[in-house]
């Protein structure tokens, strides 16, 4: 989707933006309001006061590309933040379901996945009756599910081989509920700043999105007058912390198995997303079967590449200095190679950054590359000699 990715960053302008601001109205903001500098390798989201407009901006290397994108219906949901400071960090996930209009509060489980967790009933660990799978470390339960189409009139097809296959891993549920926590902390403490300092509260519709786990009362003027933590909408919120629901249908497969052809199906999507942006592979431009297969061999080679550089930004202190591999790359192009006729050739030395990036894939810096290195031919002057000197 517009060529982003999960290891990009993405940060949110708090607060509304004009859609008329360009590239340099947008850099400003990022670099006054948001203390972030506009070409450090980030995303940058800004949504119109009507929230049916975005716009990102974004460094590629050479300049800034700006991407605009304008609802004709509905509007776009902002993600609950904390109005204090002039950003927010977006995980990719939200950055997503926002982008295609999904409301991310209204990301539910079917409802015949959701009896199925209650009917699991309370637990401290793990529900009783889960087998755990050894190579995924989870826990997994597989059901058959009697689902049923209605047609035209009194007409009714059974769905053939439906199975449910729930999943539950203890460090989600740990991590989410920290998550969810640290939102209700955030959502009072802003509550509790326009209590004390009786600001007007916003729209109604605003402050469901920004405070929904709070009831919060008002007085004529919007002056906040008390709020109370929504413990239903706390507790349902935790309920179906660390499950993750797989329905097959027509598929003779245990519930690892559909986990196993899940997980395939998901790393050839990142390999197609992978094609069309680091490998610039859009389309397959072929004139014949014999070059559709060489392509694809170059592709494929271009991906095993690729993913092992991915691996050691990911691994090492690269993945700090750097918001992306090809942040990265982008870093290593400046180096040349000069080559001249009757004469040896020259690679530019390795200054910075590109110093710390040969270390962590264990490349050694060629002989006079170093950053440090001082040439030998000390005292030549150059040029054309004098005619007074002999």
């Amino acid at each position: 989707m517009f060529g982003l990715n999960e290891n990009m960053h993405y940060y949110l302008c708090t607060r509304c933006v004009d859609m008329r601001n360009g590239i340099n109205g947008l850099s400003r903001i990022v670099r006054d309001e948001m203390g972030l500098a506009p070409l450090g390798g980030g995303i940058f989201v800004f949504f119109s006061k009507n929230r049916q407009s975005v716009k990102l901006l974004r460094w590629d290397s050479d300049g800034f590309i700006l991407y605009h994108k304008r609802l004709e219906r509905g509007t776009f949901e902002a993600p609950s933040i904390n109005g204090s400071t002039g950003r927010a960090e977006m995980p990719w996930r939200t950055f997503s379901l926002i982008m295609q209009g999904i409301s991310t509060n209204s990301v539910k489980y079917r409802k015949f996945i959701s009896d199925k967790i209650d009917s699991l009933g309370d637990f401290n660990v793990r529900p009783d009756g889960m087998e755990i799978d050894l190579d995924s470390k989870l826990y997994y339960k597989q059901y058959d599910i009697d689902y049923k189409v209605h047609g035209n009139g009194k007409s009714e097809k059974a769905a053939s081989k439906m199975r449910l296959n729930l999943f539950f891993n203890p460090s989600w549920r740990s991590e989410g509920q920290i998550n969810i926590d640290m939102k209700v902390e955030g959502q009072r403490s802003c509550l509790q700043k326009m209590l004390e300092g009786k600001k007007e509260a916003p729209d109604d519709e605003t402050l469901k999105k920004d405070f929904c786990m709070f009831d919060v009362k008002l007085d004529k003027k919007r002056h906040v007058i008390s709020f109370e933590k929504n413990e239903k909408k706390y507790n349902d919120s935790l309920r179906l912390l660390g499950f993750v629901a797989i329905v097959t249908l027509g598929l003779d497969l245990t519930a690892p198995q559909a986990l196993a052809h899940y997980k395939l199906r998901d790393e050839q999507e990142k390999y197609f997303q992978q094609m069309k942006t680091e490998m610039c592979s859009d389309r397959q431009r072929n004139w014949s079967e014999d070059g559709k297969t060489g392509r694809l061999f170059v592709l494929f080679v271009g991906l095993v590449i690729g993913s092992y550089i991915r691996h050691i930004w990911k691994t090492t202190d690269l993945h700090s200095m750097f918001a992306s591999s090809l942040d990265m790359l982008d870093e290593m192009r400046n180096i040349r190679c000069i080559e001249r006729q009757g004469h040896a050739s020259k690679i530019t030395p390795f200054v910075g950054k590109q110093v710390e990036i040969a270390k962590a894939f264990g490349l050694d810096i060629p002989v006079g590359c170093e950053p440090g290195y001082k040439s030998k031919k000390v005292g030549r002057k150059r040029g054309r000699p004098k005619k007074n000197e002999s």
